[in-house]
């Protein structure tokens, strides 16, 4: 997978107590092939974070992922699946939204960075939770709280 899965783990941690979304998960074997990570805000769903393993592609686990994740959409009564924004030149995410009947409609981020060594701070910590010693340390900080 592109992230680690104790970075699934720690937003599960996170998301299904409080019933804010949940993290769908493909196996192959033992082997998680693939995962997303959904939110969900009054009657939408965010697709947050879909990923896989690439060695496992060929099996089609992003689909399979896919698949749930919009009928667990549908079980909760949400009437809307957002896909979210895709970078600008990624036909494949592209191609892989319109199979799915998701519109293509333009959206622009602005990011204003009113302390620009908090915000590094900010990004480095964000990528540190996603190791195994980051996911210890945010589990050390919440039971401290």
């Amino acid at each position: 997978l592109k992230y680690s899965i104790d970075r699934f783990y720690a937003i599960f941690d996170v998301l299904r107590p409080l019933g804010l979304g949940t993290i769908l998960v493909a196996r192959h074997g033992d082997t998680i092939v693939s995962a997303n990570v959904l939110v969900r805000s009054d009657e939408i769903v965010h697709d947050v974070q879909l990923s896989h393993d690439h060695a496992y592609q060929h099996m089609r686990p992003t689909d399979a992922v896919m698949f749930g994740s919009i009928q667990w959409a549908m079980a909760q009564g949400c009437h809307t699946f957002d896909f979210m924004a895709s970078p600008k030149g990624d036909d494949n995410l592209g191609r892989f939204k319109a199979k799915w009947l998701a519109d293509d409609i333009p959206a622009a981020t602005y990011i204003v960075t009113y302390s620009p060594l908090r915000a590094r701070l900010w990004n480095l910590a964000l990528r540190a939770s996603g190791t195994r010693l980051g996911v210890w340390a945010v589990g050390v900080l919440r039971r401290v709280r």
